[in-house]
């Protein structure tokens, strides 16, 4: 199946289901976009990933790793939520940075589709003043 990530909002935003993102191609390259935003001068994608200690222990005892480092670090059992503006700002940078680069087939393709996605969920969510975060499905 393979990890996603999606944007979690705070309160149910009218006409928008945060949860239709598919979010893999986001996911398999999160690490890689994380200099092109930093050099950018925006948060990464990872900087507004929110996990709970109980999601953390969820995902340790359906699957658990081999190695332990292998499970994401949890945040407090209350998630941290983030203004849309900064991950519009974020959205935008990555997407011109994967605009410009050389037409890699799927790739590409699948990353401006998540990228377009999630920057119409923030914009809604702007629009309606209700914050953000970003969920991973492992």
């Amino acid at each position: 199946m393979g990890v996603s990530v999606y944007p979690r909002l705070r309160r149910e935003v009218v006409g928008i289901d945060p949860l239709a993102m598919v979010g893999k191609a986001l996911a398999h390259e999160m690490e890689r976009l994380e200099p092109v935003a930093r050099h950018a001068g925006v948060m990464s994608l990872g900087d507004f990933v929110a996990i709970s200690r109980a999601e953390v222990d969820e995902l340790a005892m359906e699957d658990p790793p081999d190695d332990l480092e292998e499970l994401p670090e949890p945040g407090p059992d209350e998630y941290s939520w983030f203004a849309p503006e900064d991950g519009l700002e974020t959205v935008r940078a990555l997407t011109k940075h994967v605009d410009a680069m050389p037409d890699a087939g799927s790739t590409k393709r699948d990353l401006l589709e998540d990228l377009e996605f999630l920057r119409r969920v923030l914009e809604a969510a702007s629009q309606s003043g209700v914050t953000f975060n970003l969920g991973m499905d492992i």
